[in-house]
C-alpha cells in the first residue's frame, strides 16, 4: 500500500504515566470495518512509526480492546457494523471512560457539521479519507504530544 490512504518517521514513544516502560512504542487502536484500510495503517505506523498497533473492525471489539489494554491513542472510523455502535458512539464511550486516550477520527465523511460531531463528542482531531499516511502519523504525534505536555501547574514559573 502507497504512503497515500485507499478508501475514500518518528518513534512515538510513550511517557511513563501509564505504568509503561518510556521506551516502548505508544499503542494505537485502529477501529475501521474496512480490513485492507486497517492493515495499511497498521503496516505503516508499525514499519515507518515503530507504534504498536492493535485492530479492531467493530465498536464492540474496540471498547473490548480498550477496556483490556491501555491505548495512547484511537483512530476511528466513524462508519462502521450497521448493526451495532457506529464511530461516534465508540467515541462518546472512550472518552468517557479512557480520559487519557487521544481520539483522532479517520472516515469518509468530510462535511463540517460531521466534524464539528465528532469533535463535540470528544474528538481531538478529524481526518478525512483519503488521506496521507504521513499526515496520519504526524497528526497522532501532535494529539501525543498535547496529551502527554506536563499541566500547566507543574511547569516552571518564567
Amino acid at each position: 500500500m502507497s504512503e497515500r490512504a485507499v478508501a475514500g518517521g518518528a518513534n512515538g514513544g510513550t511517557w511513563g504515566s501509564k505504568g509503561r516502560v518510556s521506551d516502548q512504542t505508544s499503542p494505537i487502536l485502529v477501529v475501521d470495518d474496512d480490513s485492507c484500510l486497517a492493515r495499511g495503517i497498521k503496516r505503516y505506523l508499525t514499519l515507518e512509526s515503530r507504534y504498536h498497533v492493535d485492530v479492531a473492525a467493530t465498536g464492540e471489539q474496540a471498547i473490548e480492546h480498550a477496556s483490556q489494554r491501555s491505548y495512547d491513542v484511537a483512530l476511528l472510523d466513524w462508519q462502521l457494523d450497521p448493526k451495532g455502535m457506529d464511530g461516534l458512539d465508540v467515541c462518546r464511550c472512550l472518552c468517557r471512560n479512557y480520559t487519557e486516550m487521544g481520539i483522532i477520527f479517520i472516515t469518509a465523511y468530510d462535511d463540517v457539521r460531521d466534524k464539528i460531531l465528532a469533535l463535540e463528542a470528544g474528538a481531538d482531531d478529524y481526518l478525512a479519507k483519503p488521506f496521507d499516511m504521513p499526515e496520519l502519523a504526524a497528526r497522532i504525534r501532535a494529539v501525543l504530544r498535547r496529551l502527554h505536555c506536563p499541566d500547566s501547574e507543574s511547569r516552571p514559573a518564567q
